[in-house]
């Protein structure tokens, strides 16, 4: 039953070192995802880093460029051309890669934090498209799930259409990790 999942799932923005040790000695996160964009390497010294496994996916964060969105009670209605209209098909791969990256902590019960350069938009977008697919819930259940997580997290209209970009490609049957 996918509601079994212990969920430890961490949204920040692009943490510091003194934050790396903090969630790792409190919360025992070891599996960091960063969608930044900044590679966390040239940012830290490789021995500051060997306590934890880091993912790094690259797309650009065009959501940010939409339309803020505090009603979640239509969000089907969303289309995805319009995330396919604004991004690179690279970039939605990468999105979706870390996506898949995330469903699988999500499944293992692994510690996870995931982070983009804000906090605000990416990392959270990643969250629900993943907590979607593990806990087979609406879009509004999703994001009310992220903003439990990390309040400041916001969705835009282009983040929308990405989650049901995401969704659409998760259901194919080629997701069969």
């Amino acid at each position: 039953m996918r509601y079994t999942y212990k969920e430890s799932i961490y949204i920040s923005s692009l943490p510091s070192l003194q934050e790396l040790e903090r969630q790792h000695s409190i919360a025992h996160v070891q599996y960091w995802i960063n969608v930044s964009g900044i590679d966390i390497h040239q940012i830290y010294p490789e021995p500051n880093l060997l306590a934890y496994t880091i993912s790094q996916f690259d797309f650009a964060d065009v959501f940010t460029d939409g339309e803020k969105l505090t009603d979640f009670s239509k969000l089907e209605q969303f289309d995805i051309k319009q995330y396919k209209n604004v991004s690179e098909l690279k970039h939605r791969n990468a999105l979706l890669a870390a996506v898949k990256m995330l469903i699988t902590q999500l499944e293992n019960e692994s510690s996870t934090s995931i982070f983009c350069h804000r906090g605000l938009a990416r990392s959270p977008l990643v969250a629900a498209s993943a907590l979607n697919y593990v806990h087979n819930e609406t879009l509004a259940q999703s994001i009310a799930r992220v903003h439990l997580i990390h309040p400041p997290a916001y969705f835009t209209d282009i983040s929308i259409s990405a989650l049901l970009w995401c969704k659409e490609q998760l259901r194919k049957p080629a997701y069969t990790e």
